[in-house]
């Protein structure tokens, strides 16, 4: 079972935005929220997504938190790779339309991958102050370089212009003295794209994918708020180093 398609409800969500409020993906997802808030006052049908609770946050507890963090972004790679084509170990759930997404989901698995092994290990008494050299030396190696994080910037672009449509708004005569405006999706956003950003949000586990466009908030305010790249960029590095 796919995810539902997201054309129609970003393309509206995107156009309904005036210029100066497309800046912000937290000021996206609040107008989102209060809009799905407003529909189910008026009795509308609405999805939502299950959220897990950490609820004892406490130091006996913080080995479980860590293997249950590393788990979940585990699981978030292999959501991931069954992006990917079959040769590469993938199913190749869902059609590329741009052409330039797969780059940018091996490049969020391979680097996924290698922070969340940082992350396990370094949940050892040995492993911590190892981890913690690295990372310190690599982040001042990268800043010397000017590259920390330059890479990832693009390819989160790159996801969020794939996965937005091209649409437009237009005046519909539905009597002789009355008009309606209407979105017409011109071109449709690539479903790859798109899929990869709600599985890196949190929104989509492609094995029970939630069939309401509404469960998808923070795909929608990623790819529609101008700063949502930020916000996938964060998704790319799973871990704490």
């Amino acid at each position: 079972m796919a995810m539902p398609a997201l054309d129609d409800v970003l393309a509206a969500t995107y156009l309904a935005l005036a210029q100066n409020q497309r800046g912000d993906y937290e000021m996206v997802l609040r107008a989102l929220k209060a809009a799905i808030k407003a529909a189910a006052l008026q009795g509308l049908s609405v999805g939502a997504t299950a959220l897990t609770h950490v609820n004892y946050l406490t130091t006996v507890l913080t080995p479980w938190i860590t293997a249950y963090s590393v788990a979940s972004g585990a699981q978030t790679t292999m959501d991931l790779y069954d992006l990917l084509p079959t040769r590469e170990g993938g199913k190749n759930l869902y059609t590329c339309s741009c052409g330039r997404c797969l780059g940018a989901i091996r490049f969020a698995i391979n680097n996924r991958e290698v922070n969340v092994a940082k992350k396990a290990i370094s949940a050892t008494v040995v492993g911590m102050p190892f981890v913690m050299l690295y990372s310190a030396g690599r982040n001042v190696y990268k800043w010397s370089k000017g590259t920390k994080g330059v890479e990832r910037e693009a390819h989160s672009r790159q996801l969020q212009t794939s996965a937005l449509p091209l649409a437009r708004t237009r005046k519909v005569r539905t009597a002789p003295q009355r008009f309606e405006t209407r979105t017409e999706v011109l071109r449709a956003g690539c479903p790859k794209a798109q899929a990869a950003i709600a599985i890196l949000m949190g929104e989509l586990a492609v094995d029970t994918p939630n069939q309401s466009p509404l469960a998808y908030q923070k795909t929608i305010a990623a790819v529609t708020a101008m700063s949502g790249w930020q916000e996938i960029k964060k998704t790319m590095y799973a871990g704490p180093f």
